[in-house]
């Protein structure tokens, strides 16, 4: 039976607060206010994650490697805080996010390189060559 677009979005956001709860219970402390919408692809070389993050700074974000999880944290400043203003419609989040991706393959933590241009954050993981790699917590800082 297909998926409708509403029952999509409902499974997705669902699939997203249990992400985050999964995160939070593992002592990483991933609780957020909102979650980038994100691809994963495969290449032949390795895992390319792909994030919007339109108005985030490179000081406001933190990605590290914990064993097979890629955790990308930060937060996105309402550039009208604190403005004496009255929304009539508000859709773009602001504060807190977290995201949280499971690897499910050997990399090589030594050469995963990060990108944030555009409005995109990019991350490219390298397959590593040997079955049995050394899985090495790496914090990437841009």
């Amino acid at each position: 039976m297909p998926i409708g677009k509403c029952d999509y979005e409902s499974w997705r956001q669902r699939a997203d607060q249990l992400v985050r709860k999964m995160g939070s219970d593992t002592g990483l402390g991933v609780g957020a206010a909102w979650s980038p919408p994100t691809d994963v692809f495969e290449t032949a070389n390795g895992v390319v994650v792909l994030m919007e993050l339109p108005g985030v700074r490179r000081e406001d974000l933190s990605i590290v490697l914990v064993d097979d999880r890629l955790v990308v944290k930060g937060c996105r400043t309402d550039p009208d805080a604190g403005r004496k203003i009255q929304y009539h419609q508000m859709e773009i989040a602001y504060g807190a996010f977290a995201k949280v991706v499971l690897l499910r393959m050997h990399y090589d933590g030594d050469e995963i390189t990060a990108r944030l241009a555009d409005g995109y954050l990019s991350l490219t993981i390298p397959r590593a060559d040997e079955p049995g790699a050394k899985k090495i917590a790496v914090e990437v800082r841009l």
